[in-house]
């Protein structure tokens, strides 16, 4: 709070591991600037990796109110710039990063000396960020001992009337590593369990470790997930894995998906699949894997994101970059590409998502590999444009598909779709 009211620093950065609550600590503090009028205006903005300066210019334009109909693409930093350097209000813009870049150049947002109204935010797990893009520096601590061990009884309900557990919640928060986001999952995973379930968990985190630098942290949310009560429920976090970090997932695409990868027959059975899939959406929710998003949406912590990708790591891939390698026998994978791939062994592929982005047509027709897929149950096929993209040969190459269950198709441009009736399962 103090350091974003210091007139002589218009950059802090707010570094911490994954899971320590950077985000929150800053949409807090947002919140308490706003609520005091010492800001009138705050934009929040996720820079994943890979870097995507098109996408969080279009939601930087947006929330700055520049008409991108007007505008063109090589003008819109310029555009941006322009309009926070003539801005009157005080302005807080907060970024959560991954790898430092030019703000200026990439973005748009005027240096110091261009504006002193606009304060910028980082949060980032990694420090080099912080000193390459000139921030007063804020270390967000993991929590003590103390801390951790009340964050953990409140999401425990740990009582007097829980003496029988003979100091294992302290044993138990000691290999949380005092993340937040590890502790509030294991201690709602554990809450109202039988000692011999405390008793398990503690073993399991003393037993077993991953080689990572949040080894603790990873081994209490897999703990978690094995945890989960419905084989559904593990499902569905594995899918929600597959989208892009902090990307809101529909919740209705969430139940369409996982009603696809259930057998649903007459209309009494897809309404009992449906409340099971809503079942364990909600069970998700809360054991904390899956956070409350915007507008009947979830979402997904990064740290649990990577751990939830490192269990399902044999099953589960998100590809942006043709450079990777594809793994062979993948049960869900997602495609975030205009290209497709001339080869692939998509065998046992129950899941698959391609987001394009619409900067070319969609030619189906010159990759075969739909035809490989013969036990996909849900496709969905994205634009992420307004624009609608020719899909050229598509409903022709979906005939192959006997299994599919699901199928969403966004912003395409298809022409007869009368060939689909002969999709019996869908």
């Amino acid at each position: 709070m103090k350091a974003l009211q210091d007139n002589n620093c218009n950059r802090i950065g707010l570094h911490g591991m994954g899971g320590a609550g950077k985000t929150s600590m800053a949409k807090e503090v947002a919140c308490k600037l706003k609520d005091s009028e010492l800001i009138d205006k705050v934009i929040f903005l996720v820079v994943s990796k890979p870097l995507d300066f098109k996408k969080i210019l279009g939601e930087l334009a947006k929330a700055l109110d520049v008409d991108l109909e007007k505008v063109n693409e090589e003008e819109l930093s310029h555009t941006i710039c322009a309009r926070i350097t003539h801005m009157e209000e005080k302005l807080l813009i907060i970024l959560d990063v991954w790898e430092e870049f030019d703000l200026t150049k990439n973005l748009g947002i005027p240096s110091d000396h261009q504006h002193k109204s606009c304060n910028i935010l980082i949060t980032t797990r990694n420090l080099r960020v912080c000193t390459e893009l000139r921030c007063q520096t804020i270390e967000l601590q993991t929590l003590n001992d103390e801390e951790a061990l009340g964050l953990f009884k409140a999401h425990a309900s740990i009582n007097k009337s829980t003496r029988g557990l003979k100091g294992m919640p302290e044993k138990i928060v000691k290999h949380c590593g005092g993340v937040p986001v590890a502790i509030v999952a294991i201690a709602r995973a554990l809450k109202n369990q039988p000692t011999s379930v405390w008793k398990d968990a503690l073993k399991t985190l003393e037993d077993h470790g991953v080689d990572q630098n949040l080894e603790e942290a990873y081994k209490c949310l897999k703990l978690s997930y094995d945890n989960l009560k419905h084989e559904k429920a593990k499902e569905l976090l594995m899918i929600s894995s597959l989208f892009p970090e902090d990307y809101e997932i529909p919740i209705q695409l969430l139940i369409k998906i996982g009603i696809g990868l259930g057998s649903c027959g007459e209309n009494d059975e897809y309404h009992f699949k449906r409340n099971e899939v809503c079942a364990a959406i909600a069970e998700l929710i809360y054991s904390s894997l899956l956070l409350n998003g915007e507008e009947e949406c979830v979402k997904m912590h990064d740290l649990v994101r990577e751990v939830t990708l490192w269990i399902g790591d044999n099953d589960i891939k998100s590809i942006v970059d043709l450079k990777i390698a594809i793994k062979k026998s993948l049960r869900y994978f997602l495609w975030k590409n205009d290209d497709f791939p001339v080869e692939f062994d998509g065998e046992k592929l129950e899941v698959l998502l391609i987001f394009l982005d619409g900067s070319k047509d969609l030619e189906v027709s010159k990759n075969a590999f739909l035809k490989e897929m013969t036990k996909l149950k849900v496709l969905i096929l994205y634009c992420s444009f307004y624009k609608r993209i020719q899909a050229l040969s598509l409903t022709n190459s979906l005939q192959s598909l006997k299994d599919i269950r699901t199928l969403i198709l966004k912003n395409l441009k298809l022409g007869d779709i009368s060939i689909l009736e002969n999709l019996l399962s869908l």
